[in-house]
């Protein structure tokens, strides 16, 4: 969260990747398995009906990742915030 405070749009960028970094972390902890952060995600959303929205913000960090695509501080807010609501919903934050 605090990336999102500085006026940089590769610290906004980090926040949303770090956040997924951090979910996943989570989610292996938790013990759902899977290749990959979506299969886990995939697993833990049958359960946590609740996290299911982290879907969007984890294809806005495949796009961060893999495209060229600017991004705002809105959206980078935004998908902090789901992956955040998972955390807590996972009980894990």
């Amino acid at each position: 969260e605090d990336m999102l405070s500085v006026d940089n749009e590769t610290s906004w960028r980090l926040a949303v990747i770090e956040a997924d970094k951090l979910l996943d972390y989570g989610l292996k902890e938790l013990m759902f398995t899977g290749a990959s952060f979506h299969d886990r995600l995939k697993l833990a959303s049958a359960k946590y009906r609740r996290i299911r929205p982290v879907f969007e913000a984890h294809r806005l960090r495949n796009r961060l990742v893999h495209e060229s695509v600017t991004l705002s501080r809105s959206e980078a807010r935004r998908a902090v915030s789901l992956y955040k609501s998972a955390l807590k919903e996972l009980g894990v934050l």
